[in-house]
């Protein structure tokens, strides 16, 4: 059960740095007029806040590739995961009724896929992330505990 848990942080932190690149791709090769103006919640700058998710996503992605400490790894992706969500809700309860499709625009042309898909990739993606969250939050504490503190015996020796 633990390798299935280390495996998922492992993963986990793969898709978000693989989000924190295209976010950076995007702004650098994106012009400034490509995207919309403002995001519907904060109203600030699209482009900037594709800076600070991708710089966001690059930070839990590598707690969750050089970290041990399992617990932290899940809350910091669990926390981005309903960022995502929380945000998204925020902008259905506003009145956008297609959620980010507008927002994604540069993102899905770099990809060359339609906004529609980048929307639904990134909302699967954070709903695949939440549940593997909770679900590597029911293996027991005292497991991971043992795990994290047995393994820098392990590689001292």
């Amino acid at each position: 059960m633990q390798s299935l848990v280390r495996g998922f942080i492992y993963f986990a932190g793969a898709i978000l740095l693989f989000v924190a690149t295209a976010l950076v791709l995007v702004n650098l090769t994106s012009p400034a007029d490509l995207s919309p103006i403002n995001d519907p919640v904060f109203h600030a700058p699209v482009s900037r806040w594709f800076w600070i998710v991708g710089g966001l996503a690059l930070a839990v992605a590598s707690v969750c590739l050089f970290a041990r400490n399992s617990r932290l790894q899940t809350t910091l992706v669990m926390l981005f995961a309903l960022a995502f969500l929380g945000s998204r809700i925020s902008v259905s309860v506003l009145g956008v009724s297609d959620g980010f499709k507008g927002y994604l625009g540069p993102l899905a042309d770099v990809f060359g896929i339609q906004a529609g898909t980048a929307d639904t990739l990134l909302l699967g993606t954070s709903l695949y992330l939440l549940i593997g969250c909770l679900a590597s939050r029911l293996v027991p504490s005292g497991q991971m505990a043992a795990r994290e503190t047995s393994e820098p015996a392990k590689k001292a020796a």
